[in-house]
């Protein structure tokens, strides 16, 4: 996790977007209530964010159709939902071979 969060730090000095706000569900199982991510999809209704950097759609769920689903309500609500080029590694533990180091996260 750490090395997703550098990555989404680099990410967001490069865009010029103030520090990243984590939202960590760490330890949770998928099929449970997840707090953080409950969490940042009431900031999103609220207004409270605009862009949201993620390093892949799983952080959202392992289910590619449940991810989509979420990522459309933040986009539904005025969120630009970002992914730096080279986060699109996977979660940790399912991860393949890492592209050339072209886009540091």
């Amino acid at each position: 996790m750490s090395e997703h969060r550098a990555l989404l730090d680099r990410h967001a000095v490069r865009l010029g977007l103030p520090e990243p706000v984590p939202f960590i569900d760490n330890g949770c199982r998928s099929a449970d209530p997840l707090p953080q991510l409950e969490r940042l999809v009431e900031h999103a209704v609220a207004g409270h964010f605009q862009v949201i950097l993620i390093p892949g759609a799983w952080v959202f769920c392992l289910n590619d159709s449940e991810a989509d689903r979420i990522r459309k309500q933040l986009a539904d609500h005025g969120c630009h939902i970002l992914e730096p080029a080279r986060a699109r590694l996977g979660p940790p533990g399912l991860r393949q071979a890492r592209p050339a180091l072209t886009d540091l996260r």
